[in-house]
């Protein structure tokens, strides 16, 4: 828009009208456009950059309402204003079908220059009101989406293949940016610590809690040592920062674990947070860790709150184990057809307990996810999170993953690789031939 000469474009079938508005405008710093016919003006609206028309609404070709569903076609919410001698008999089905569209005004013909200034001034105050928002939400969308890639690069990679384990994760935010928190750390010596955390609400404010977290929690192991971490202390460490730094009524339920693979033995405990699964892969069978209902309460609640080591649960594993974390976005995901029906734990524990039969860890989450739409559960409410990890044998040399650059030439040399590895294994050229890089 021209702040400094809006462009007015008139439609009437009535010459003296033309004139008139025309008249009226004229010093008014307004460009101003007359047609006599529909098809004209259309022409002149689809070729210029108008900020407002004018119309008459009783015309012999068209209506003025016609008119509008024509300008509609092209453009939402350039205000038009129409001009009509019949809402002096106080028409309300005329005045309904005006303002039926947002962005419509009326004006009496009978109308002075005041008045018509006055509405054009007040349709030009709204246009440039809602073009503001527009450009504002226009900014937000950019902004959200910075921050979702901003965040995406803050998190582990999606999957994590190491000496000992391998883990994979499936991260959906609820719109753009999360406030779910996740964090894997390798502590060495076949041990990892994983921290999962949902900070309350969903969104922008949520997001921004959630990465100063994650810079604490690499802190911590960086000052501790990896040998020396303890998954309590992290807790008390985070509940801390969250009510030193954050309002009241800012909270977060987390859960902190550390595996030793070589021991094959797990300490973790949680804070308010859903507790972790465990599948006994060859059974197929859902092992129950936590018979005592250890834990405590959420993070930021209380300042002097106490995370306890004799809170932790400690147990030991078999290496067909495999683990199963989530945030309750997970739990909280309703039907379209159901509305009043979420997924809950009652419907999600078989599901997990099916998936025995998967054959790397690495395709859990997604998996689970994919089966949970499935089922009809595909509306998500909040911020969903699902984190898998399973110990590996480094000796088991059967499967091969490993990562290939988003280049043509580390591709053709993966594709090189393992069409040779396929040929020396099965003594068939045509075999190797036929390799699909998915």
């Amino acid at each position: 828009m021209d702040q400094k000469h809006p462009n007015i474009l008139v439609l009437d079938d009535e010459r003296f009208i033309l004139v008139t508005v025309k008249s009226c405008l004229r010093g008014e710093n307004f460009n101003v456009t007359t047609a006599d016919d529909v098809q004209v003006a259309l022409s002149e609206f689809k070729n210029g950059n108008f900020d407002v028309i004018v119309t008459d609404i009783l015309m012999s070709s068209i209506d003025g309402f016609k008119f509008r569903d024509l300008i509609r076609e092209y453009n939402k919410s350039v205000p038009i204003i129409f001009l009509t001698s019949l809402l002096d008999d106080i028409d309300n089905s005329l005045l309904s079908r005006i303002t039926s569209d947002q962005h419509s005004y009326y004006l009496n013909k009978s109308f002075t220059k005041k008045t018509l200034l006055e509405v054009l001034h007040k349709a030009l105050a709204a246009s440039q009101a809602v073009d503001g928002v527009k450009a504002l939400q226009k900014q937000i969308e950019a902004d959200l989406t910075l921050a979702s890639q901003v965040q995406r690069m803050m998190l582990p990679r999606w999957c994590v293949i190491e000496h000992n384990y391998a883990a994979s994760y499936l991260y959906e935010p609820f719109y753009k940016v999360s406030g779910d928190l996740f964090e894997l750390i390798d502590l060495g010596g076949d041990r990892c610590l994983c921290v999962i955390g949902d900070v309350a609400g969903h969104g922008i404010h949520a997001a921004l809690c959630m990465s100063p977290l994650q810079v604490l929690i690499k802190r911590i192991v960086f000052e501790n040592g990896g040998d020396k971490v303890s998954v309590h202390e992290i807790l008390s460490q985070l509940n801390d920062f969250l009510c030193l730094h954050f309002s009241v009524g800012q909270y977060m339920t987390c859960l902190a674990a550390i595996w030793d693979f070589r021991q094959n033995h797990l300490i973790y405990q949680t804070a308010g947070h859903p507790d972790l699964i465990c599948l006994d892969a060859a059974a197929g069978e859902i092992r129950e860790l936590n018979p005592r209902q250890l834990g405590n309460l959420p993070l930021g609640m209380l300042p002097d709150n106490v995370y306890r080591e004799q809170d932790n649960v400690e147990v030991d594993f078999t290496d067909e184990s495999v683990f199963i974390a989530f945030t309750d976005g997970l739990l909280d995901i309703g039907s379209q057809s159901s509305p009043d029906s979420f997924l809950g734990e009652e419907t999600l524990l078989p599901l997990i307990a099916s998936l025995n039969r998967i054959e790397t860890v690495l395709a859990i989450p997604c998996h689970l996810r994919n089966a949970i739409a499935q089922i009809g559960y595909d509306f998500p409410s909040d911020d969903t999170f699902l984190f898998a990890i399973k110990k590996q044998d480094s000796r088991d040399k059967s499967t091969q993953i490993r990562y290939i650059g988003a280049s043509i030439k580390e591709i053709e040399n993966a594709v090189i690789e393992v069409g040779d590895y396929i040929s020396e294994v099965s003594g068939r050229e045509n075999l190797a031939g036929r390799v699909e890089l998915l």
